[in-house]
């Protein structure tokens, strides 16, 4: 199966397909958090709503999923004249989804279905949306984009159609236009599709029996109900090629004459399923596009599927998730796997480990096992089994990325996963010919899998190991702290003559300055003690007379930081119309001169960043996957003022962050106190963290210094909220992290090195709290397409 997933992928990769989804499309959101009571109303548990996150759902999730997988993609459909249809045509234009073809229908909602779910469990699904076939007008319009583009020969046409009416206004056209290369149909009613005689059907259960007009009675397998009436269920949807998906039971590919392959799926919860059918079909359809025989098509489609259900909420699947699914778990599809195999004369090899961190041992041992036979089988431990066997901290890698890497090596040609704590089991499906383990092992410390292997009539072999390659002495050495590349030039190199160029790297420092020309001076003296990150500084002044820059101490400091290699940029942003439309001037300057930044540090002029602080920050934004981090500015004439009370509402992040319900009267809001004064110096100390160590809180909101994963900010619609304030607002920074909270989430990093100045502020009257725009509509950056702007950061 490796190899066949391999070729299909690097067949999409040189060819990339053209295909257009044709459906009803639909925007996701899944509400989640603890649920610990019962209402007082009625019998149902309370939520209390902790993160918020959107998905495109329904053909607009196909059409990620085809995205992703390499595909070229155009979506034709309808959504409304409203925040949610601009929020999901947003979502689809960042996952590289062409949206030319997507119409908005006048006093129409668009279709949005609302899961509340609570420890993984989907509680209620809230369903809204006006539905219905779009105006005459309109639908005369989608079949018109649908004409002009089935004019080229290699397109593959796939309709999502779950009775919204957006596909059966498409229908007529599809009819009358030239043929597809391919014509997949994916619908709730395919007897409504016959007429176009598609090439390719993939109904569900539910589906299939409606087609049949009954519940097929007699075995229990659904599989073989399907069988059983083979003919009945092809002619009824007058396709060439029926693939029923039967979720936890895999699929059966049939044609009116022969059934072609049965998959079978790796065992998922249910609750896990959300966009499994979704990538299933855009994966098929790729398969086929590139011309894979119907059996590996299949089985790539049902690995795709198998990757989303191990995901929550609307999930897709990558190319590079698709090569750690060549792990098998099911012991029957295992077995089935290996009889084939054997059955070919093929001698089976066996080994099986953690694989946390692959180093040269392993490449050496694996391909050393692999020449022992035809075919070399590698038993993964699942995580749980590692942390039971290894303890806490490990593994360092989790499951799909070691399986990744595994699958990877030209050594290894199918990886099985187990939960157990020995693979014992997996021996007994596979019933190796050989079962290899490293010289580091002794075949007595074998027992259960020496025995396993030799009644099944298997021989044990030790292989050679590689002194002083192990992961756990790898992680070791990874924790000794040690020399590291400081990314600017040092004072030696100020002056050489063809000094090593340097770039602003993926982050740009963006400082909004006005009238404050000490503090800023002081501001850049912290950012030329930051060793790393490479980065590039971005300064908007709005002073009133001469630039802040040019005081003597702030034009010293710029000095410095050009001959240390930071590229600069200086611009005067005039007049002046409040800091929201500064901090959007920022962000605009940012898109424009560095496409290839991931990140935007904010700092203002009048903050002191400790040494190392930013290359923290870049650290921990990475590793938590937070829409943003941030340094809670302190006050150090404060250090005596210890003010317990207002830390009661400090929680620790445990786990990646995750997005959060924020807005007025919120208990995200409730923690606001906790940035006051010098608090965050006295938590720390409380903490008692190790020199070096960081650690992430849940927050209100961070001022003075926050970094953003500039896509997610853009995604949010940065600060073009500036349009609808005076120049006299506060609160914009916290509308715009209340709105990157809800997509991904954002932590404040304790302990903060960032220093306040203490300065008086340079806006004395805010009339205005932006934050009451909270929950209005966002509106794009000023002059610029949001979708634009997602492209510009290549999201």
């Amino acid at each position: 199966m490796r190899d066949e997933l391999t070729r299909i992928l690097e067949r999409i990769a040189d060819r990339r397909p053209r295909v257009l989804v044709c459906g009803d499309v639909i925007l996701d959101e899944w509400w989640s958090g603890p649920s610990t009571a019962l209402s007082r109303e009625a019998p149902v548990p309370v939520v209390r709503a902790q993160a918020r996150q959107c998905f495109p759902g329904g053909a607009g999730n196909t059409a990620v999923a085809l995205a992703a997988l390499g595909a070229r993609v155009e979506l034709c459909g309808v959504v409304g004249e409203d925040e949610a249809g601009r929020r999901l045509v947003g979502l689809l234009d960042q996952a590289g989804v062409g949206t030319a073809a997507i119409l908005r229908q006048p006093g129409a909602t668009t279709a949005r279905k609302t899961r509340i779910s609570s420890q993984g469990v989907i509680l209620a699904r809230v369903d809204e949306g006006t539905g219905g076939p779009p105006a005459d007008s309109l639908g005369d319009e989608l079949a018109e984009r649908v004409s002009g583009i089935l004019g080229d020969p290699q397109l593959s046409v796939l309709v999502c159609d779950y009775g919204l009416g957006a596909a059966s206004a498409i229908r007529g056209a599809l009819g009358r236009g030239p043929r597809p290369r391919l014509l997949a149909v994916d619908a709730h009613e395919l007897a409504a599709w016959r007429e176009l005689s598609p090439d390719l059907v993939t109904p569900n259960w539910q589906e299939c029996c409606r087609l049949l007009a009954d519940e097929p009675a007699g075995a229990q397998d659904r599989a073989d109900l399907a069988r059983a009436r083979r003919e009945e269920l092809v002619d009824a949807c007058g396709a060439a090629m029926v693939v029923l998906t039967l979720d936890r039971d895999g699929a059966v590919a049939m044609t009116r004459d022969q059934e072609l392959h049965r998959t079978h799926a790796r065992p998922a919860p249910d609750t896990d399923a959300v966009g499994a059918g979704d990538s299933f079909d855009a994966a098929l359809v790729l398969a086929l596009a590139v011309e894979a025989p119907v059996r590996a098509a299949v089985d790539f489609a049902q690995a795709a599927a198998d990757v989303v259900t191990s995901r929550p909420g609307t999930a897709t699947c990558d190319a590079e998730s698709m090569r750690a699914s060549a792990v098998l778990w099911d012991r029957r599809r295992i077995a089935a796997r290996i009889a084939r195999e054997r059955a070919a004369g093929r001698r089976i090899v066996f080994t099986n480990g953690c694989f946390d961190i692959l180093h040269r041992g392993h490449v050496g041992y694996l391909e050393q096992a692999r020449g022992l036979g035809d075919l070399l089988v590698v038993g993964l431990n699942s995580d749980d089994s590692v942390r039971r066997l290894k303890g806490p901290g490990r593994p360092v890698n989790g499951f799909e990325d070691r399986a990744a890497m595994l699958t990877a090596l030209a050594s290894v040609d199918l990886v099985a996963g187990f939960e157990e704590d020995t693979p014992v089991a997996l021996i007994e499906a596979i019933r190796p010919d050989v079962y290899v383990k490293g010289g580091d092992y002794a075949e007595s410390m074998l027992g259960p899998e020496v025995s396993a292997v030799h009644d099944a009539g298997g021989q044990v072999r030790m292989v050679g190991y590689t002194a002083g390659h192990s992961t756990s002495a790898m992680i070791e050495r990874m924790r000794r702290p040690g020399p590291r590349p400081i990314q600017r030039r040092t004072a030696g190199e100020w002056a050489a003559t063809g000094a090593r160029g340097l770039s602003g790297g993926q982050l740009d420092v963006l400082v909004p300055t006005c009238e404050r020309p000490a503090e800023l001076a002081v501001t850049l003296a912290g950012l030329a003690g930051q060793d790393r990150p490479g980065f590039r500084v971005v300064i908007s002044d709005q002073s009133a007379q001469s630039p802040d820059w040019q005081h003597p101490a702030a034009a010293a400091m710029l000095r410095v930081l050009r001959a240390q290699g930071h590229p600069v940029v200086l611009d005067r942003n005039m007049p002046r119309r409040g800091m929201a439309q500064q901090r959007a001037h920022l962000l605009e300057l940012s898109l424009r001169g560095a496409p290839e930044a991931r990140q935007v540090l904010f700092l203002d002029d009048d903050v002191w960043l400790e040494p190392g602080q930013l290359e923290v920050m870049c650290r921990v934004l990475r590793d938590s996957g937070a829409g943003f981090v941030g340094e809670a500015v302190q006050g150090l004439s404060y250090l005596g003022d210890a003010r317990p009370v207002q830390e009661e509402e400090f929680e620790l992040w445990e786990g990646p962050v995750e997005p959060e319900e924020a807005g007025l009267g919120s208990q995200v809001e409730r923690r606001w106190p906790l940035h006051n004064a010098a608090n965050l110096a006295h938590l720390a100390v409380r903490l008692g963290l190790p020199p070096g160590a960081a650690a992430t809180y849940r927050v209100a909101w961070v001022g003075g210094c926050v970094l953003y994963d500039r896509a997610v900010l853009v995604e949010a619609g940065g600060f073009g909220f500036w349009q609808d304030l005076p120049p006299d607002h506060s609160g914009e920074d916290v509308l715009a992290q209340w709105r990157v909270m809800a997509i991904r989430g954002g932590a404040g990093i304790v302990p903060s090195g960032a220093v306040h100045l203490e300065s008086r502020t340079t806006v004395d009257e805010r009339r205005v709290d932006a934050r009451t725009l909270f929950e209005r509509p966002g509106r794009g950056l000023p002059r610029t397409d949001r979708a634009e702007l997602g492209r510009r950061a290549d999201a």
